[in-house]
Formats: structure tokens, sequence, C-alpha cells
């Protein structure tokens, strides 16, 4: 799966062209372009839907008749044999499989891209490139969607298919999911600057309509400071405490022209109403 930011997996789960992959491969996309196991030319794609804190989106690529991969129904033990499964590197490279075992059938899902309750640990290497890639089992059934992984430490996570489902549903009916429209990062340097760094932003989005742009650092949301702890799991918090609807306060420092604004995400577009030091 390539776009003008890069790439990543992704994964079929309706014949018609339905299939799973993480909202951070996805999102800010200018264009989408599928490489389907087996064929030799792209395929077009669109978004149907994101979810920025569960970090997963649902695509819809063009054409239909396509192999699906089935949801596993049993529980996930530790010691359950699994497999990372995608294209790991570049888009014309041969799928791979990477072999290991759950550690963990529930582990913390915190980090600084994502805020997810009900994660996979496994020994099984998520290669770069394989975010958004299926984890399976050995009958191939998917289990969880790859997402994070720490080559250093051997630490893999897959987002579990408990977690995954309900979002998955709501995505593919066309609905963005506890999102603004951003890809972020949580960063802080401990003492003074805290927030979530946006490396893209998604057409139409309400983010978008904010005025809200790539390099900017959403530092507040609803009076509260971002990311004290290095996570999104703030910013999670607020999103899942309203509708995508809802009005909410933002402050958002400009680094490219040393500014700060505020504004409201579904109301009033961000103004200028200070300086950076």
């Amino acid at each position: 799966m390539t776009n003008a930011r890069g790439q990543g997996s992704g994964f079929i789960i309706d014949p018609s062209g339905i299939a799973v992959t993480n909202n951070h491969v996805v999102t800010g996309s200018a264009f989408l372009q599928v490489y389907v196991e087996g064929e030799d030319r792209p395929r077009n794609a669109k978004i149907l839907g994101v979810s920025e804190c569960s970090d997963l989106a649902v695509i819809d690529i063009e054409g239909d008749g396509f192999p699906v991969l089935p949801w596993r129904d049993e529980p996930v033990n530790v010691g359950l044999d699994v497999y990372a499964a995608g294209f790991p590197f570049f888009a014309n490279e041969e799928f791979t499989l990477t072999r290991g075992v759950v550690s963990k059938a529930r582990a913390d899902g915190e980090t600084n891209w994502a805020s997810i309750d009900h994660v996979l640990e496994v020994d099984a290497t998520v290669n770069p490139g394989n975010s958004g890639g299926p984890l399976v089992d050995m009958n191939g059934r998917v289990v969880g969607v790859n997402y994070a992984g720490n080559d250093q430490t051997s630490q893999y996570f897959s987002i579990a298919r408990s977690e995954a489902l309900p979002v998955i549903e709501q995505l593919r009916a066309g609905q963005d999911v506890n999102s603004l429209g951003i890809n972020g990062e949580a960063v802080t340097d401990g003492s003074s600057i805290f927030g979530i760094w946006v490396s893209s932003v998604k057409s139409g989005s309400p983010a978008d309509k904010a005025g809200i742009k790539p390099g900017d650092l959403l530092v507040k949301l609803e009076g509260l400071v971002l990311a004290t702890d290095g996570t999104m799991a703030d910013y999670c918090d607020i999103l899942r405490s309203h509708n995508m609807t809802d009005t909410m306060a933002i402050e958002v420092w400009r680094f490219s022209d040393g500014t700060i604004l505020t504004g409201r995400v579904n109301g009033e577009r961000l103004e200028v109403v200070g300086t950076l030091n």
C-alpha cells in the first residue's frame, strides 16, 4: 500500500475490496494505491473512515472478487502461535511472514501516536512497512492488526480483534471515530514543551476546517495540556468523551512563524493570540 507520504500493509475483509490498515499509514495522503498479492500493477483505493486513537483505517480498493482473511473467533491465549504478515520494505517486494507466539494476551496500548485499550504483545517481528498488516494464527485467521514494535526489546504489538472489530464496523460505514483528522504524535521535552505534533491533516476534516496545519503543535484541547506523559492518552480520552460534531477549544503553537493560535474545532477557526518566546 503506497501513498504520497509513505507505505504500509493491510488486509482485505470483504470480496468487494474493503480492507483494514492503520490510520498512520493513510491519513494525510494525497492519493492511495494498493498492491494486491499476485498482481504487478497497483489499484486505486479510497479511505472510508479512520480512527486516530485506535490507529485503524478502512479503505475501499478498486475492483471486486478479492480473496478475504477471516477473523479468529476463539480466545487468544499466551503461547498461541502467530504470524505477522505484510510487505515489509517496498511495495514490489515479496509478501512475508514472521513467526512467533503471543507473549501477553492483554498489554498496554498507550503509545505516542495511539491510545488503545486492548493489544496483544507478540515476539513475531513487525518489520518496517508491516504496519496495518494482519496478525494471523496457523489457520490464517486474523487475531489482530499489527501497529507497533520495538526491535531493541523484541516486543511487537497488534490491536486485538475484540478492540478492532467494533471500530472497523463504524469505519466501513463511512464514519471517522475518535478523530479530528490528523496524523499526530505526542511529544515533550520533559519540562516546557508538551503537545501533539501534527505531521499531516486529512482534507475536509474538523482539524482542516479549524485551520490546523502540518507542523503545528496542538498543546491544549478543551483547556487540558496534552501529552504531559508522552502519550496520546489525554487527547484520546477527551475525544472519546465527545461526539465528533461537538465544539472543542484548541490551542496551537505554530513554529513556522512563531505564533500561538486559539480557536474551536467545529467552531471558530484558529486566530493568532500571541507569539512564542
